[in-house]
């Protein structure tokens, strides 16, 4: 059975990096840098070709969202990508998820949210979806739900198991 993975941008997929390369250094020329975590692309291939839908649930525009995923060659795995200029109320409501669910036709049971932050998780048990919290670090505190350190992990989410 397929199923539909929903993720958070920012801190789940990709990092951002503050960069000054100013010379001489400026306080006005501090550059946000987002790259994809070194997992991110393999992942997304991996749940695409096991047939699952994918989605991205973000509080940043979906325009550079958008802008940000084909640059660096990705975007084409995603059914839908959800910014916060396509709803009115961004996380923690569940209106992101329930969009990317009725845009790919599945149930809340079919589905797991996978994000790096309490509004993450609050919007996941809102929209009744399961909620996987990346945690690379090992450093958040309970009770923030399901950890994985890695991408990798949530391709073998077990969506049968009744602790999910």
């Amino acid at each position: 059975m397929h199923h539909l993975y929903i993720f958070d941008l920012e801190g789940t997929l990709f990092r951002s990096e503050f960069v000054n390369d100013s010379e001489p250094f400026s306080w006005d020329s501090w550059k946000v840098l987002e790259r994809p975590f070194p997992d991110t692309a393999e992942t997304l291939a991996l749940l695409r070709d096991a047939g699952n839908a994918i989605c991205i649930a973000t509080n940043a525009s979906g325009v550079h969202t958008r802008e940000l995923l084909a640059s660096h060659g990705v975007l084409g795995l995603f059914d839908a990508v959800v910014g916060r200029e396509d709803v009115r109320n961004g996380k923690p409501d569940p209106e992101m998820l329930e969009m990317c669910m009725g845009l790919t036709g599945y149930a809340p049971g079919d589905t797991v949210f996978i994000g790096d932050s309490p509004s993450d998780m609050r919007a996941a048990a809102s929209a009744g979806t399961r909620f996987l919290l990346i945690d690379r670090e090992g450093s958040t505190e309970p009770p923030y739900g399901e950890r994985i350190r890695t991408l990798a992990e949530a391709v073998g989410y077990d969506f049968e198991d009744p602790r999910n």
